[in-house]
């Protein structure tokens, strides 16, 4: 399942029916926080993207690399003028870390954000380019 609403898109990732991941994606070019600047594509698009995974039963069942890979492609064909996906996991999420450079994401940066509900918090800035990855060389 997709969906659309003017802030963000969403995905609902299934195993077979079951549902148990929710992908968000936003413009990262649209109100760009000052801790992605420096990241983003001279030219094409870059997008922000979000994972949560749930029911508990699914965390730790060596999955999410694989669904991430698909998704990163099926994003990739859907809108060839995607060039960078960037997350933002928490800096002591370090399974999560571990499963987006398993899919491909980098580390460029540390931050800690000044405001909202993760004020405070350290986080890790990630990037994945289509034109350095797998992906992009056997998609083409």
């Amino acid at each position: 399942m997709t969906g659309v609403c003017a802030l963000f898109n969403y995905w609902i990732g299934q195993d077979d029916t079951i549902p148990f991941c929710l992908l968000i994606t936003t413009d990262a070019t649209r109100d760009t926080p000052e801790h992605l600047a420096p990241f983003l594509p001279e030219t094409g698009e870059a997008w922000t993207l979000d994972v949560l995974i749930g029911p508990p039963e699914y965390v730790g069942r060596g999955i999410a690399t694989q669904m991430l890979e698909s998704f990163l492609s099926h994003i990739q064909y859907q809108n060839r003028a995607l060039r960078t996906v960037l997350i933002d996991p928490e800096a002591n999420n370090s399974r999560a870390i571990h499963v987006y450079e398993k899919a491909g994401f980098q580390l460029v940066s540390e931050f800690v954000p000044s405001d909202g509900s993760f004020q405070g918090k350290p986080h890790v800035l990630m990037a994945y380019h289509y034109c350095l990855t797998k992906h992009s060389r056997t998609s083409a």
